[in-house]
């Protein structure tokens, strides 16, 4: 027998206490949606929690995961995935208060779910900060290596800025000269910077670093090189910034994922000194002035394991999980048998006026009081009601 109600049995029970006056099949299957989708929306009910791992670069930048999670109603728990790290407790904030503790430079075990622009996103702070290695910081031409303007490419004009800068003092700024190499790219590289091992993060790391794209006009990707020198590298492209979101005129946070990297020669991971970035357009792009680059440095993941509250509402006999019930005989409800009682009178409440018209007005007062007993039988076991967000003041002291 399985632990959660069947959609038979609830069916049964709800045209026995209709007796022959149950409406029709589809009537009564939207009736039991319709009290499902009432009780999850006022209720966080411990039956409809998920778990998802997720691989996180603890460095409170958002992380996108609205495909990760696509039935994500409200977070229940944030923890490592390694047994020996479970006790350290993770505390969610509201994403206004995680953005001032990353700004004053905190290090708690803390983390913010927000949507943006239609996407959810997960940020992410702890005690020990993200484990990563900064290759080049990208601030200077020759204190680490040489920074220099690819052979044969349309990078012109290399210096260093300390105008125009985002989150350091200075960093290194390219412009574009189209018919510099009519090669429809635009490149960078440092050579000869101190070894840097990489072997941990191989197929895992990821990088990340600030670029300041002038026009995104026919500009097709980002591309970075990595390795021991520059006949022996990896490299990968992306088209989106580190979120997801589409590359835009201005700063932009770029990430690239080492996992699935091309390697050209071999690259002997325990000394990397070799870094070129590489913008690719069309040939139709442009003249441009002003590209800049800032912090190029590696990322390891942690695992973590999100608990979460869904708001799909069943799962089929296989365990595939639906937003709503089907007519399918072995669609399980996301609740325990316990529930049986309640989502009958809340569904028989939808489907009485359809059946009896404004005869079932009567009827609706003493349905209501048997709904509301049902629901204090149940107690605790049907959850909280979901917290609504309240945006909190910020103070400061003034002596």
């Amino acid at each position: 027998m399985s632990a959660f109600l069947t959609y038979s049995e609830l069916d049964t029970d709800i045209q026995r206490r209709m007796s022959n006056s149950a409406p029709d099949s589809p009537r009564r299957l939207g009736a039991i949606n319709n009290s499902l989708q009432e009780l999850y929306a006022e209720f966080d009910i411990d039956s409809g929690k998920r778990e998802k791992i997720l691989y996180v670069v603890a460095d409170g930048n958002p992380i996108n995961i609205t495909s990760a999670v696509p039935d994500f109603k409200k977070a229940s728990d944030l923890r490592f995935l390694a047994p020996n790290r479970h006790t350290e407790q993770f505390s969610q904030i509201d994403d206004d208060m995680f953005s001032v503790h990353i700004g004053e430079g905190r290090r708690v075990n803390e983390y913010a779910i927000d949507y943006s622009d239609g996407k959810l996103f997960c940020k992410v702070n702890t005690t020990a900060g993200p484990t990563s290695k900064q290759l080049h910081n990208m601030g200077d031409l020759t204190a680490n290596g040489t920074v220099a303007l690819g052979a044969t490419s349309d990078a012109v004009n290399l210096v260093v800025d300390e105008v125009v800068t985002l989150a350091q003092s200075a960093n290194i700024k390219f412009d574009v000269d189209v018919s510099n190499s009519v090669n429809n790219y635009a490149l960078i590289d440092i050579t000869d910077f101190s070894d840097v091992d990489l072997t941990d993060y191989v197929g895992f790391g990821k990088f990340r670093f600030y670029m300041y794209i002038p026009s995104i006009t026919e500009l097709s990707s980002i591309e970075l090189y990595w390795g021991s020198d520059s006949s022996n590298y990896y490299s990968k492209t992306t088209t989106t910034q580190a979120d997801g979101s589409a590359l835009a005129v201005g700063w932009n946070f770029i990430e690239i994922d080492a996992s699935g990297a091309t390697e050209t020669g071999t690259v002997v991971d325990t000394a990397i000194d070799y870094l070129a970035v590489k913008v690719n357009y069309t040939a139709s792009y442009t003249d441009q002035t002003g590209f800049r680059v800032e912090n190029i440095t590696m990322y390891l993941p942690q695992a973590m394991k999100l608990s979460y509250f869904t708001y799909y509402l069943s799962q089929t006999s296989a365990g595939v999980f639906q937003e709503e019930m089907t007519a399918t005989t072995g669609d399980q409800l996301l609740l325990p048998r316990r529930f049986k009682t309640l989502i009958a009178l809340m569904s028989v409440y939808y489907l009485k006026p359809m059946s009896e018209g404004t005869d079932a007005l009567v009827w609706f007062s003493g349905i209501n009081k048997q709904i509301t007993a049902e629901r204090e039988k149940l107690g605790l076991d049907i959850g909280n009601k979901p917290k609504q967000p309240v945006r909190k003041m910020k103070i400061r002291r003034m002596w």
